[in-house]
């Protein structure tokens, strides 16, 4: 019961980010657009690693070292990407995205923390992506 509505707060939390995640009206133009959602993105990416490396620190740690190096490789390969391509970021950051998921073992979503920055990053790259979550 308290894993679904974990899952159904996240869920609708991602929803919100993403729909809220809108450029101001000052950018116009479809370049602009898209480096204001590539920044967004930048900004989620900068959290899931900031998090995965303080959760690796405690002691003992919330997120093994090993798991953490997984996730801080696909942050920074993924900031290379976002200042880089001015488009098809999306589908590219959200492919490795995808991969980098599938390498991690379930222990890593017992983190709520994480579980939720998951969520959010998840909901924003399948959205720019043109992807139906």
């Amino acid at each position: 019961m308290r894993r679904q509505r974990l899952s159904a707060t996240v869920v609708i939390l991602a929803l919100m980010l993403s729909a809220a995640c809108k450029p101001p009206a000052s950018i116009q133009t479809e370049p602009g657009k898209r480096a204001y959602y590539a920044a967004q993105v930048l900004q989620r990416v900068a959290e899931v690693q900031n998090v995965a490396i303080q959760l690796s620190a405690t002691n003992p740690p919330a997120l093994a070292v090993d798991h953490a190096r997984i996730i801080v490789q696909f942050c920074v390969s993924a900031a290379k990407v976002l200042k880089q391509a001015d488009e098809g970021w999306a589908k590219v950051v959200l492919a490795s995205w995808m991969e980098t998921k599938a390498l991690l073992p379930a222990s890593v979503y017992q983190n709520a923390q994480l579980v939720t920055l998951f969520a959010v990053l998840d909901s924003l790259l399948q959205t720019f992506a043109g992807v139906t979550p």
